[in-house]
């Protein structure tokens, strides 16, 4: 049931560099999350969701959400934006009360009180993991932004000390809205539909392990495969769901290289409900990425009940807590290898996981995260 007086009188914008993407992860996902969420608390198309112009059409947002196309064409109007000029957005939104940017780039200009969320500082503590194009788009759009003294939005106390530290960001400026759990997840799937989905993918459901997220450098996946190698005896395939990204290559041809000591299943990016059926079907999600500004997908794992184990980095301990096990030294194969060999051969502390994952899962919602922002909004507003 909505609160139609719960943002009376404010009307919001919502900026996206992308709303259409065919592949949405991470920054993707937070962007239809919220806008749903904020959708389901506000509703009187209090909302104004806007990016510029795309090939796609973003169907996925809400019908009582007002959606905006920018009329300038989408490259030279960034560019403009990055370098502190071109057209405030009002002329294409209308009057706003608040201006919410869901990433950095672009730094769009407006009239109105502006906040943006920063999802992670990964473009420019490890360079290594970009193209050049996306470091200098992210630094001078930080940079820009900050010197606007915007509020910043992070969804972890790992990137708001990060943001302090790294940017000199003053902490009054910088608030953290963790994320939620989305209903794909927190709802669980039926029997028949879970065996459905495994038998698509020729695995036995309880008889797999899982790792979810772009295949990159940055998720480390290679740790994770030359572990499944060490492990041979156990039988125990690896399903790897998402799209190809910066470093797939590498970990194709490591995949071929260990053929025969190990199977590896690639299903390239799936549907929300069919990635959530293999992850509660999973034996145990394998979270090896190198760096998190939140923690997502462990966190859905747990709000399904499959055991975690996970890269002790970043934000992960901090979303996770005592949920699941952490491996000290995420690069190295030995680590995971054991970890999971202690938890195959452990059937009561695979039970006690998931038991307390799923207790871990129920405190974090996209409800919660909406709310909060819509206090944010209020706040900015009266400023």
């Amino acid at each position: 049931m909505r609160d139609k007086g719960a943002q009376a009188g404010l009307r919001i914008g919502l900026f996206a560099h992308r709303l259409a993407g065919r592949h949405p992860t991470g920054i993707g996902r937070y962007f239809r999350e919220l806008v749903c969420a904020l959708d389901a608390l506000t509703g009187d198309q209090k909302l104004v969701v806007s990016s510029t112009r795309e090939v796609q059409d973003a169907a996925w947002i809400p019908s009582g959400v007002q959606k905006t196309v920018v009329r300038w064409p989408r490259r030279p109007v960034q560019l403009a934006w990055s370098l502190g000029a071109g057209p405030r957005l009002e002329r294409s939104l209308g009057p706003l009360s608040v201006a919410h940017l869901l990433q950095p780039f672009p730094p769009v200009r407006t009239r109105a009180p502006q906040l943006v969320t920063v999802h992670d500082l990964f473009p420019i503590e490890h360079p290594s993991w970009y193209s050049s194009s996306e470091r200098w788009t992210f630094r001078v759009s930080i940079e820009l932004l900050i010197r606007r003294r915007v509020t910043v939005v992070v969804p972890s106390q790992y990137v708001a000390e990060r943001v302090g530290s790294s940017l000199d960001v003053e902490p009054s400026r910088v608030r953290v809205v963790p994320l939620g759990v989305s209903g794909t997840f927190s709802d669980g799937g039926s029997a028949g539909d879970i065996a459905a989905v495994c038998r698509r993918f020729d695995v036995s459901p309880d008889r797999f392990a899982v790792c979810l997220g772009t295949v990159s450098t940055r998720k480390n996946v290679i740790a994770l495969v030359r572990a499944m190698a060490k492990l041979a005896g156990s039988g125990l395939p690896l399903v790897m769901i998402g799209p190809d990204g910066h470093g797939a290559r590498e970990v194709d041809a490591e995949i071929a290289r260990l053929d025969g000591r190990c199977r590896v299943v690639r299903t390239g990016f799936l549907p929300d409900a069919d990635t959530a059926a293999l992850v509660q079907a999973a034996t145990v999600l394998l979270h090896p990425a190198l760096g998190e500004g939140f923690g997502l997908v462990p966190l859905e794992a747990m709000a399904v009940g499959t055991p975690v184990i996970a890269s002790r980095i970043s934000s992960v301990p901090e979303v996770v807590g005592p949920a699941a096990v952490l491996v000290d030294e995420p690069t190295e194969p030995a680590g995971w290898a054991q970890a999971m060999a202690d938890l195959l051969g452990d059937e009561d502390r695979r039970s006690a996981l998931a038991r307390a994952g799923a207790e871990r899962a129920r405190q974090f919602s996209w409800a919660e995260t909406a709310r909060r922002m819509v206090d944010l909004y209020r706040e900015l507003a009266r400023a």
